[in-house]
């Protein structure tokens, strides 16, 4: 979704250059400009596509605010580092082999989340504030860029799409001629916040992270036996789906989790900071959804087995994912000839996240482990 947005972004401004041309082929004049020509066509359309980008941050910021049954500013005492310590768990923090760094720098964001979270729900709904003058949009951009930095960090996950179009607009807006925005641009900005929705793909992200952790992962077995846990990364243009660990239809989750920890009901998230959610006794997934991953991963290991080096690697770490796995978790599986692949496993555990600070540690206890799913790594040969 991240590709989509600029690609968007792009695609308005282009077309308004376009009209703007041929208007000007036709014979038409563009008026309603000052002598800075501050009042261009153009640079409306840029302040309008501005405000279009800024609605993924101010809707994210409502959608925290009406999270289900919370008050408004519920979603601040969010415990939003089990997401983190749920990342690491997953191999996707991209620091999370420096130890005791990692773990300290964890149970630092437990005592620091409320600031934290201030930060980023006051800044995403004052995205529909930065447009009064040029100096709070490069600033509103700015904080933008560091929240995203903060997340791939502590997360893995990289909107490197959003920063790149971030520090050109900051580079864009530096070159505008005055310091004040005048009211065509502020409306213009305002509505490209309000109808963004209409017009182009916008972001409403807020949801609770618990301390109740659901870990999928897929396992390879090679020939001798020996199972290594497969990196997102592996999976190339998939990854963001085995990293997001939405490897099975939506509908069918038999736990109530989204995401790894996250849930968007109030009471539910309660209960699974008290890691007392009532989880089923077995997996309740249906046998075409089985079936459709084994066809996935199966497809997925053959293009692997056509394209791997004379030593059977696959450089996957050099695609650009969205959500990136740590590649140092992962030496084993990096170096290991994936022709010796002959199966793999689908696996669900559910964990409690406990964090130590007397003892200075993150604990992952284990709350339930269900039955290992397991397919041959190729079709069977007709």
């Amino acid at each position: 979704t991240d590709y989509l947005i600029v690609a968007e972004m792009i695609f308005f401004c282009v077309t308004a250059i376009c009209a703007l041309d041929l208007y000007r082929r036709f014979g038409g004049k563009i008026t309603g400009m000052d002598e800075n020509g501050f009042h261009h066509p153009l640079q409306i359309a840029f302040i309008f596509v501005l405000g279009s980008h800024f609605a993924n941050y101010f809707f994210s910021g409502v959608r925290k605010v009406f999270l289900e049954f919370s008050d408004p500013f519920t979603w601040i005492s969010n415990q939003t580092y089990n997401l983190a310590a749920a990342f690491a768990h997953s191999g996707n923090v991209p620091y999370a082999h420096i130890e005791p760094f990692f773990t300290e720098s964890i149970l630092l964001y437990v005592s620091t989340a409320f600031i934290v979270n201030s930060f980023v729900f006051f800044t995403q709904l004052g995205a529909i504030l930065a447009f009064f003058r040029k100096w709070t949009l490069i600033l509103f951009t700015f904080f933008y860029d560091v929240m995203h930095m903060g997340i791939f960090i502590f997360t893995g996950i990289f909107f490197w799409k959003w920063i790149l179009l971030n520090s050109i607009i900051i580079a864009a807006l530096t070159k505008l001629p005055i310091q004040k925005m005048t009211r065509p641009f502020v409306i213009a900005g305002l509505a490209g916040i309000l109808v963004s929705d209409l017009a182009f793909s916008t972001e409403w992200l807020g949801w609770y992270d618990t301390r109740t952790f659901e870990h999928e992962k897929i396992v390879a077995v090679t020939k001798d036996g020996k199972e290594y846990h497969v990196p997102s990364n592996y999976f190339l243009s998939a990854s963001v789906n085995f990293a997001q660990q939405r490897m099975t239809p939506m509908d069918e989750t038999f736990t109530p989790f989204r995401t790894l920890v996250t849930i968007e009901d109030y009471g539910l998230m309660q209960t699974a900071n008290k890691c007392e959610v009532d989880l089923p006794k077995k997996t309740t997934l249906s046998q075409e959804s089985i079936n459709e991953l084994e066809r996935l991963v199966q497809q997925h290991h053959a293009y692997v087995l056509e394209n791997v080096d004379g030593a059977g690697r696959i450089y996957y770490d050099l695609y650009p994912h969205h959500i990136w796995s740590n590649p140092f978790l992962f030496p084993e599986f990096m170096v290991l000839d994936k022709r010796e692949i002959e199966q793999y496993k689908y696996v669900t555990e559910v964990f409690c996240l406990e964090y130590d600070m007397e003892a200075r540690k993150i604990n992952y206890r284990p709350l339930n482990r269900y039955q290992e799913i397991t397919f041959d790594a190729l079709p069977a040969k007709l």
